[in-house]
Formats: structure tokens, sequence, C-alpha cells
């Protein structure tokens, strides 16, 4: 491989390692904003809310 492979290689991986590491960041700041038990606070779903009444 050339340099400029290498080089073209290294800056695609810098940019993913970046965009891998902006996502994770913005999934624990979402969970750090969110309540603990939000899940468990959150109301059941009503029939008419797209759920099949059983």
């Amino acid at each position: 491989m050339t340099w400029i492979e290498w080089g073209v290689l290294a800056a695609g991986l810098a940019v993913g390692y970046g965009v891998v590491s902006m996502l994770m960041g913005e999934r624990h700041a979402r969970a750090r904003r969110a309540p603990p038990d939000a899940a468990a606070a959150a109301p059941a779903p009503k029939a008419g809310d797209g759920e099949r009444p059983d």
C-alpha cells in the first residue's frame, strides 16, 4: 500500500471512531437525563394506541 492509501485508511478509521464515540456519548447523556425508573413510571398502553387488546 502507498502512503496515500495508508493516510486514507487512517482518516477513515479516525472518522469512524469519532462517529461511534459521538453516538455512545449521546446514548449515555440520554440515559443520564432520564429518571432511573422512567420505564416503570410510563403509563401502560391503552387499546387504540396501536396495541391490540387481548
